[in-house]
């Protein structure tokens, strides 16, 4: 189903995040888009938090900007405060 694709690629993105990959995160990003899964928040999430542990805030903060400009998503207080965290460690 569309719903358990989406989960799959999160939970990549979620991994490429914990250790450090997070450019790997952002592909994996642009490799949804182009097999056609939908995003979710927590795909967002995923990505932002990776940036944000990598300390590639200028990235985090142009995804949450894809969020907040979109309006197709809505943000949670994990996207806030990933987006928030990566600016304090940038």
């Amino acid at each position: 189903s569309i719903e358990s694709d989406t989960v799959a690629w999160n939970s990549a993105i979620s991994a490429c995040g914990q250790v450090g990959e997070w450019e790997r995160a952002i592909e994996l990003m642009r490799g949804m888009e182009k097999a056609r899964v939908a995003y979710s928040i927590r795909t967002h999430n995923a990505a932002i938090t990776s940036c944000e542990k990598a300390g590639a805030w200028t990235v985090a903060v142009q995804l949450l900007d894809v969020v907040l400009s979109t309006g197709a998503l809505e943000p949670t207080a994990v996207t806030f405060h990933a987006a928030i965290s990566a600016c304090e460690k940038g």
